[in-house]
């Protein structure tokens, strides 16, 4: 059997999703966007290759990157994941994708950026699993706390004002889906949303007021 995947990216005002219209047509499947202080709309392919969106929707290819998962923009940097001789490695570049810096390599997934731009939030997928925030400028990673319940599923995403992080996480006995608001510096949760079906992507909304995923709009206030 032979399969194909094709995915394109849209954009809608974040007041009124109903208004999303189309902005690229055909090409490489497209996994993650970002969004560049300048303006530039980036995405990483299937293959790990980085594109930028010019003009009617068309990609040109955007500096040597390969590999690449997980990208998104962090202050005036970009942020990914890599894959390398079986290591996990977190990297930031400038916004034109040049001077690059290892930041961490080790079995991490799901990084997040603080709104400042100052800090990368993340899992490390070794059982316990433990939340790590590492700066931008490098150094050693600081341990935040562990994981809740069975696994860390999604990103570690800090809300609009820097307080709090969020992320998805799975739950046995009963079988649930669930999101964790927990203080940025860690500690007890401070709220826990049971999600049906799950949740992927999760994302605070502008006003950091409510959680937002691929499924749902998960919380209608946070206060």
């Amino acid at each position: 059997l032979a399969s194909s995947v094709i995915s394109n990216i849209w954009e809608a005002p974040a007041n009124n999703p109903s208004r999303a219209k189309q902005i690229t047509i055909g090409g490489p499947p497209m996994i993650d966007v970002a969004e560049t202080v300048a303006g530039q709309l980036l995405s990483s392919d299937g293959d790990g290759k980085v594109w930028q969106v010019v003009t009617d929707g068309k990609r040109k290819s955007f500096s040597d990157l390969s590999g690449v998962r997980w990208l998104t923009t962090c202050g005036s940097l970009i942020l990914f994941i890599s894959f390398d001789a079986n290591t996990v490695t977190l990297t930031r570049a400038d916004g034109d994708g040049t001077h690059l810096m290892k930041l961490f390599s080790g079995d991490l997934a799901y990084p997040g950026c603080s709104p400042d731009g100052k800090f990368v939030y993340y899992v490390n997928r070794r059982r316990p699993q433990k939340l790590w925030k590492v700066s931008t400028e490098g150094g050693s990673p600081v341990e935040i706390g562990t994981g809740m319940g069975e696994g860390v599923t999604g990103n570690v995403q800090p809300s609009p004002d820097g307080k709090m992080l969020s992320y998805s996480f799975d739950q046995y006995r009963p079988m649930a889906w669930k999101i964790a608001v927990i203080p940025v510096s860690g500690g007890p949760a401070m709220r826990i949303f049971e999600v049906p079906g799950g949740a992927n992507r999760v994302r605070w909304s502008p006003a950091g007021a409510a959680l937002q995923s691929k499924r749902r709009v998960v919380a209608a206030a946070m206060a």
